[in-house]
């Protein structure tokens, strides 16, 4: 999510040097800056809202952005919130999944053969999701069993619901009261293999280093002269005014382990950003 405009890059460059490029491509500078400092950094920074499951057994529960401004609801276990079922006869299977906001629902086979996708946040109530899954036709049907928002349903695969079968979908459980620290974005619950949190969390104002390092990357973007950006040349210099910028490559720790970072994109701010990153949460 890009957390500065293009005036800023503007006003950065300053205007001989703002000229030189387009407003689309200062646009494309700015979302691929933004992009990898928000990955280098493992988080996202403007203020948001969450909804989120995470494993835990109990005790402290790091959430994944940080720092935390509000903790809207913290549930502990699920609650089963609707049933879904199919009544094509000539399927061989009939299955559904919970990703990535989306309810999707595929049957092989038969007359009802298809792939559908219905997006949560676009449904207030689990009764307006249902009316959405029986839109469809292609035999589903969700009887709902507990009220919800359709944006808090578990993720997971929902098995072949065929042959009069039918699938729970889960929901949160019972809301828990959480010791909290702001700072640390963490809480403290107990029990439950399963934890879902509402919460708020980000900066309301992006810190002014921030600011300068995806200007600064950006403009090392443009200088590359390239859409294919700044960490796809290898020793190649480009020049912009009296800025020159060099490509190599350099080591950089990762979440991951140790990985190769270009020098023309990321590296060279990672002593700013390296304060913004963390390294450890539980998010499913």
């Amino acid at each position: 999510m890009a957390f500065i405009t293009t005036d800023q890059l503007d006003a950065f460059l300053g205007a001989t040097d703002a000229a030189l490029y387009s407003d689309e491509f200062k646009g494309l500078a700015v979302d691929v800056a933004c992009d990898a400092v928000e990955s280098y950094c493992g988080r996202l920074f403007a203020a948001d809202d969450y909804r989120e499951w995470y494993k835990s057994g109990g005790g402290c529960l790091t959430l994944r952005q940080f720092p935390l401004l509000a903790l809207r609801r913290a549930c502990v276990g699920t609650t089963t919130v609707g049933t879904l079922a199919n009544s094509s006869t000539d399927a061989v299977s009939a299955s559904g999944a919970v990703i990535n906001n989306m309810l999707r629902l595929t049957v092989v086979g038969g007359a009802n053969a298809s792939d559908s996708a219905l997006t949560l946040s676009a449904y207030s109530t689990m009764a307006a999701l249902s009316a959405a899954v029986a839109a469809l036709g292609r035999g589903w049907v969700l009887d709902v069993t507990a009220e919800e928002s359709p944006r808090s349903i578990k993720p997971g695969v929902i098995g072949s619901v065929v042959d009069g079968v039918s699938e729970a979908i889960y929901g949160p459980g019972a809301t828990v009261q959480a010791t909290i620290d702001y700072e640390a974005a963490a809480i403290l619950t107990t029990g439950g293999d399963s934890v879902y949190v509402e919460y708020r969390a980000g900066y309301e104002v992006i810190p002014s280093d921030l600011l300068g390092v995806a200007c600064g990357m950006a403009r090392d973007w443009l200088v590359s002269g390239t859409a294919a950006g700044a960490h796809d040349l290898t020793g190649e210099s480009k020049r912009l005014g009296d800025f020159t910028l060099t490509n190599s490559y350099v080591s950089a720790s990762t979440a991951s382990g140790t990985s190769s970072v270009r020098s023309g994109l990321v590296s060279r701010y990672v002593g700013v950003l390296d304060a913004y990153r963390r390294l450890d949460w539980g998010i499913l």
